[in-house]
C-alpha cells in the first residue's frame, strides 16, 4: 500500500472548507466520526509535551496554535477534517496565516458558530489566561517555515540549541527544506512589538536560561 500523501497548507484549506460546507445556518449536532475527532484533539492538546512522540508534538502544536491564534472555528473544522497522524507529518508552512487569510475572507455559518460556542465556551478562561500578551491586540500575520540554510544566521549558541530540538531533528530526517521552530507573530499596530519564539532542546534550553539568567515567572 503507498504511503498517504503528505498533508500540504493548499490541501488543508479544501479539507477545511469542504468541512466548512457541512454547516448551514442552523445548529446540529456532530456525527458520531466527527464527535471522536473533535474529541481525540481535544485529548491531545491538552496533554502535557512530556510523553508525546515527534509526530504526535507537532500535531499537538498545529491544533493548540490554530484554538489560540485563528479560533475556535477554524480549530473545529481541521479537528474534523484531518487527524493527529495526518498533521503530524503533514508541511503546513505558515499555516497560522494562511488560515486566518482564508477566515477572514469566508463566510462563516451561523451553524459552525453555534457549535463551537457549545463545545468551547468553557475554554475561554482558558485562552484568555494562556495569551494574556495578546488580548489587546490584532495580529496582522503569523510567520513560520524559516528555510534551514538560512537558520545558522542565529548564531551561536541559539542555533546549536535549535539543531538540538527534537522538531529540528525530525524535519531533517525526513529531508524538509523548511522548519517550524521559528515561529513569528506581527501586530497590525506597528508600535507594537513583534513575538519572536524558538524551538529549542531541552538541555540547551535551560543552558540558555542559565546563561541569560532569567528569572522563573
Amino acid at each position: 500500500m503507498p504511503p498517504n500523501p503528505i498533508l500540504r497548507c493548499d490541501e488543508l484549506i479544501k479539507l477545511v472548507e469542504e468541512q466548512k460546507r457541512s454547516f448551514t445556518e442552523e445548529f446540529r449536532t456532530l456525527t458520531p466520526r466527527e464527535e471522536a475527532r473533535r474529541t481525540k484533539a481535544d485529548v491531545l492538546i491538552s496533554k502535557e509535551l512530556k510523553g508525546l512522540n515527534d509526530k504526535q508534538r507537532k500535531a499537538r502544536t498545529i491544533l493548540r496554535n490554530l484554538k489560540l491564534n485563528v479560533g475556535y472555528e477554524v480549530f473545529l473544522l481541521c479537528a474534523l477534517a484531518t487527524t493527529p497522524t495526518g498533521l503530524g507529518v503533514s508541511q503546513l508552512g505558515d499555516y497560522i496565516g494562511i488560515l486566518s487569510k482564508w477566515w477572514a475572507t469566508t463566510d462563516h455559518p451561523d451553524g459552525l458558530r453555534l457549535v463551537a460556542s457549545r463545545k468551547y465556551d468553557e475554554f475561554s478562561d482558558l485562552a484568555t489566561e494562556l495569551l494574556p500578551a495578546q488580548t489587546d491586540r490584532q495580529i496582522d500575520y503569523t510567520g513560520s517555515g524559516a528555510l534551514v540554510n538560512l537558520m545558522p544566521l542565529l548564531g551561536d549558541p541559539l542555533f546549536d540549541a535549535v539543531s538540538a530540538s527534537k522538531q529540528w531533528k525530525w524535519e531533517r530526517s525526513v529531508g524538509g527544506l523548511t522548519t517550524d521552530c521559528m515561529n513569528a507573530i506581527v501586530p497590525e499596530d506597528p508600535s507594537q512589538d513583534i513575538s519572536i519564539t524558538l524551538s529549542v532542546g531541552h538541555k540547551m534550553g535551560l543552558d540558555l536560561i542559565r546563561k541569560f539568567k532569567l528569572t522563573p515567572t
